[in-house]
């Protein structure tokens, strides 16, 4: 396997993201913003005797980021159609990459957006909204990586399961917004009604959330948050086998309908 010929198709993909940057810039500006109304009514929610020094920004800045990484995945995945609108798949199938090549390629940027964006909307938001980290920050990135992996294999198996874009987009907004209200990244779980608290366990988000609260509200160390991450991990694994056994590289996909 060559990393040059993925590599290159990334490139070319990363080319384009650059090109039209609206969607990487709406997922890294919006959240920031949504940031500032969020706050001060998770404050109420987060705030206890135990905690007396929580504002907010515990819930607000982590559960954005999570929320906005799903949401990517849309964007994400549209350069797999693109190439199919631009009827360049094929060529690509003819060309020296093997399909894993290829697949590689297409998967570099998705994961470079993901990363680029958590990143920025984690960083900036701690900073423009004080946030206050109690335990590792090496621990919080692992949690990060963690949402980016989840994200990548989330949008791949979009994309394998979608005919069209329109089925992209259906497909990861609903499935991105049904993880950030069941999950708790828009609230957290403890203030949801009973039968939300019961299902929240089923979506990534959860544990997502549960390893940065752990992280950032409760100080805790690698053995506390590594089942929280375990789970995503089983998550990613299994977006991955439903993205593989649901791709197929000769089936034509629609651009526009």
């Amino acid at each position: 396997m060559s990393l040059w010929r993925s590599w290159a198709v990334a490139k070319q993909d990363l080319r384009l993201v650059a090109r039209e940057p609206v969607p990487f810039l709406l997922a890294t500006v919006m959240p920031l913003i949504l940031m500032a109304f969020i706050k001060p009514a998770a404050r109420a929610s987060v705030l206890s005797p135990v905690n007396p020094h929580l504002n907010g920004a515990e819930q607000a800045v982590p559960g954005m980021t999570v929320m906005f990484g799903f949401l990517l995945a849309g964007a994400a995945g549209f350069n797999v159609f693109r190439e199919h609108g631009w009827n360049t798949w094929n060529r690509l199938r003819t060309s020296h990459c093997t399909t894993t090549e290829l697949l590689l390629g297409k998967a570099t940027a998705p994961v470079l957006m993901i990363a680029t964006s958590g990143a920025v909307v984690l960083s900036v938001g701690s900073v423009l909204f004080d946030l206050r980290i109690r335990g590792s920050l090496w621990l919080l990135a692992l949690t990060a990586a963690s949402l980016v992996l989840c994200a990548t294999t989330f949008t791949f198996m979009c994309v394998a399961r979608s005919r069209s874009v329109s089925h992209l987009n259906a497909f990861a907004n609903i499935g991105a917004l049904l993880f950030a209200g069941l999950g708790g990244a828009l609230t957290p779980v403890n203030v949801m009604p009973d039968w939300a608290q019961t299902v929240a366990p089923v979506v990534p988000s959860y544990w997502l959330m549960r390893a940065s609260n752990n992280v950032i509200i409760d100080g805790a160390g690698f053995a506390e948050t590594l089942p929280s991450l375990g789970i995503v991990l089983l998550f990613s694994t299994g977006f991955l086998i439903i993205a593989s056994t649901g791709f197929k590289v000769s089936q034509r996909k629609a651009s526009w309908v």
